[in-house]
């Protein structure tokens, strides 16, 4: 069972702030009550479905330092080692993991803003994109056959829309193979 745990946790990867926050809640207001960290786990555990939990548990009966199960089960960073370190100095892992707790819903909350912020710029891109393609696709090639209709040379700008259009005409299934396959690295990513 536990050679599987940690095959999951190997391709899993880093555990996300949501769960990570989570656990710390959770095992604040476990520890908080006067249970016992074992106990504190298994609670988490139920609560969670982490498997991590299970994990630590393995670890702290083996001998391991706390600290050193949660690094080795992707829950820390700098600051939230240190928050441990400084609740295992002091033997109040209660207040460490409320602070770790505020932590990381500040860091959620910083992540949620930047998606917020950076969501404005990237409609902007998209209807630039749009408007290009416009240009390129509809409005290009009939006026370039306006001008050439007409036996006078099309300004630069207009050849080099017709010559993009000329370009992405000939070569339809290259562009379109490429354009599916970019879109699958950024749905997948």
């Amino acid at each position: 069972m536990k050679k599987l745990r940690n095959l999951y946790k190997k391709k899993s990867g880093k555990i996300s702030l949501h769960n990570q926050k989570n656990f710390y809640y959770m095992m604040h207001f476990y520890m908080n009550s006067r249970l016992p960290l074992s106990e504190s786990l298994d609670l988490v555990h139920e609560d969670t479905s982490l498997s991590c939990s299970l994990d630590i548990q393995d670890s702290l009966k083996n001998g391991e330092r706390f600290i050193d199960t949660l690094i080795e089960n992707n829950l820390t960073d700098e600051f939230i080692k240190s928050c441990l370190l400084i609740g295992e100095n002091s033997s109040s892992y209660p207040d460490a993991f409320r602070t770790i707790d505020k932590y990381l819903e500040q860091k959620i909350r910083d992540k949620n803003y930047f998606l917020k912020i950076i969501s404005y710029p990237l409609i902007l891109l998209f209807m630039l994109m749009m408007l290009i393609l416009f240009l390129v696709f509809f409005i290009g090639p009939s006026l370039y056959g306006v001008f050439t209709s007409m036996n006078v040379e099309p300004p630069w700008s207009l050849k080099f829309f017709y010559g993009i259009y000329a370009f992405v005409s000939s070569k339809k299934q290259i562009i379109l193979m490429v354009l599916i396959i970019l879109m699958a690295i950024f749905v997948s990513g």
